[in-house]
């Protein structure tokens, strides 16, 4: 079971009296977690909406969902799993489902709370490529933390324990501050997209100010920043993220909406936001050389946006197949793993396929 490349699972001792199942209702998300599962070299079984995953304890099922599905919070939200001994003819376990989000939250809190003390952040950069020069025009900052252990924590575990702790404000804060110093000290060129959550920020003025003392003390020319809005699906306030947007873009910042057709951040929020870059979900990008329905929808974004003079990034691009769609939709931008994956360490030029 498992294969080198991808890791495997080795089974617990729980595993030995407990059985976990996954529960799924939604096709589409089924086949990512389906999919991550044979990865990740995993037996399971499916019925119906049901996945039972074989040698594999609860532990590692949570942490392979957080880790290697790169769900979003509010995917996680929808995967719920229940957890009981197959043993026992006693069904009240049927009312202890959680949600895969919840046990994220939940494992580990420790270890996460540990991190955030040390302001252990790092951040690992993804290039975004340009289709017409097919060179790197920036990157995108994401952040990671570091265990004492000197295990990666991933982004989802950091920011839902800030939220239900009251940093998220903190966390927000020390992640744009790390990837601007970071950025700086790495000598990178281009722009840099640093993502925001609108709820973490109670002041745009304060915000900015923060960034641009970080910028200055750094040597970073914060004219290069784009301010990428992500998270969208928990957008409490849209008013005050379009007083946000209206700020930053007064002195003289681009600003970025991201997950744009994953149906959180939809037409009536890039009308109401009208930002100068765009970038399409992955979930509308994976597949859609083979897909026509995909194709038929991001031409109309990608036509639409570009009409107005905003720029569109295609975000989650693995293959040369979508790689060439979204090419042939006219996408301004191009980022995904079919040129390199984040690093801390990143490339500054990209090999361009032939034939594309």
């Amino acid at each position: 079971m498992g294969c080198e490349a991808c890791g495997s699972f080795q089974p617990t001792k729980t595993q030995l009296y407990r059985q976990s199942v996954v529960v799924i209702s939604q096709a589409e998300l089924h086949r990512r977690v389906t999919k991550a599962l044979t990865k990740a070299g995993v037996e399971y079984s499916c019925q119906g909406a049901v996945i039972i995953p074989t040698g594999i304890d609860l532990e590692d099922i949570v942490a392979m969902l957080g880790a290697d599905t790169h769900l979003t919070s509010h995917q996680l939200d929808q995967i719920r799993i229940f957890d009981f001994d197959p043993g026992s003819s006693d069904l009240t376990w049927l009312s202890t489902a959680t949600t895969a989000q919840k046990l994220l939250v939940s494992a580990g809190s420790s270890e996460v709370e540990e991190c955030l003390h040390r302001g252990a952040i790092e951040t690992h950069f993804q290039p975004i490529v340009a289709t017409k020069s097919k060179q790197v025009i920036g990157y995108e900052a994401l952040s990671r933390g570091r265990a004492s252990s000197g295990s990666v924590i991933a982004p989802d575990r950091l920011f839902s324990y800030a939220q239900q702790t009251d940093s998220i404000f903190f966390l927000d804060r020390l992640c744009r501050e790390t990837s601007i110093r970071t950025a700086a000290r790495l000598g990178l060129q281009g722009r840099l997209f640093v993502n925001f959550l609108p709820n973490a920020i109670y002041d745009p003025r304060q915000c900015l100010k923060t960034t641009l003392a970080i910028a200055d003390a750094s040597g970073f020319d914060p004219r290069r920043i784009v301010f990428e809005v992500t998270e969208s699906e928990q957008i409490i306030d849209f008013s005050h993220l379009k007083e946000i947007f209206r700020y930053y873009r007064s002195h003289g910042f681009q600003v970025a909406l991201d997950d744009v057709g994953s149906g959180y951040a939809g037409l009536n929020t890039l009308v109401g936001l009208v930002p100068d870059v765009i970038k399409l979900d992955r979930e509308l990008i994976q597949d859609i050389d083979r897909e026509p329905f995909k194709r038929s929808v991001a031409a109309g974004l990608i036509q639409a946006a570009l009409g107005e003079g905003i720029e569109v990034v295609a975000e989650g691009v693995e293959t040369i197949g979508e790689l060439g769609c979204v090419v042939d939709l006219g996408a301004s931008l191009i980022q995904g793993y079919v040129f390199a994956r984040p690093s801390v360490d990143p490339i500054s030029e990209v090999e361009w396929p032939s034939g594309v």
